[in-house]
C-alpha cells in the first residue's frame, strides 16, 4: 500500500515521494494526455526515440527531441508546451511481438515530401547529399522544412521523413528546385 505523499512512477512502477519526481502533465509519448509521474531515475534514463529538426526558410535549425516519457525542446528538460508550439506527435506501431517502429503525425499545415523513408546503416553520404539539395532549395524558395527521424526495432535502420510547411504545391516546387541542384 502506498504511503501518503507518494505516487507510482509510470515507467518503473515504484512508489516515490512526490517531491523527488518529475511530473509529465500534458505530453508524454508513451502515456498520452495526462501523462503522470516519472521518478528521477527513469527521467535520467529516458532515451530519445524520435527527433524533429526544423529548418526555418531552409536555414536556422530548431531541434525537438521526443523520449519515451519526456520531450526535449533544444534542452534536456521535460516540456509540456511542445505540442502547443509545433504539434508533432509520435506513436509506437507494433508489427509483431518483438518488432515495431515510431510513426510520426505531423501537425496541420505540413506536407510530407515523398513516401516514408528508411535510413540504413552506413548510408549517410547519400542522405547528406539529399538533405543538402533539399535545404538549398528550401532556402532559395524561403520554405520551412522538417527532417524527422524515429527509432525502429531494427538496430541497422531508422525511420526518416522530410516535410515542408505548406501545401502539396509547395512540396512540388521544393522537389523541382532540389532536382535542379542535383
Amino acid at each position: 500500500m502506498p504511503r501518503k505523499g507518494t505516487r507510482k512512477c509510470v515507467a518503473c512502477e515504484r512508489y516515490v515521494e512526490e517531491e523527488y519526481a518529475c511530473y509529465i502533465e500534458e505530453f508524454a509519448l508513451s502515456y498520452g494526455e495526462g501523462g503522470g509521474l516519472l521518478c528521477d531515475t527513469c527521467y535520467g534514463d529516458d532515451e530519445i526515440v524520435a527527433s524533429v529538426h526544423i529548418f526555418e526558410g531552409g536555414g536556422d535549425q530548431e531541434y525537438l527531441g521526443f523520449g519515451e516519457y519526456t520531450t526535449i525542446w533544444g534542452n534536456p528538460e521535460p516540456c509540456d508546451h511542445i505540442d502547443d508550439a509545433y504539434g508533432w506527435t509520435f506513436r509506437y506501431v507494433r508489427t509483431d511481438g518483438w518488432r515495431g517502429y515510431y510513426d510520426e503525425v505531423a501537425p496541420d499545415g505540413w506536407t510530407r515530401l515523398g513516401a516514408y523513408g528508411c535510413i540504413l546503416a552506413f548510408s549517410d553520404e547519400d542522405l547528406e547529399e539529399q538533405d543538402g539539395r533539399i535545404l538549398k532549395a528550401a532556402k532559395a524558395l524561403t520554405l520551412t522544412v522538417a527532417r524527422v527521424t524515429a527509432r525502429t526495432s531494427n538496430v541497422c535502420s531508422m525511420g526518416y521523413s522530410l516535410y515542408v510547411e505548406g501545401t502539396e504545391e509547395d512540396a512540388a516546387r521544393l522537389l523541382e528546385e532540389a532536382k535542379k541542384a542535383a
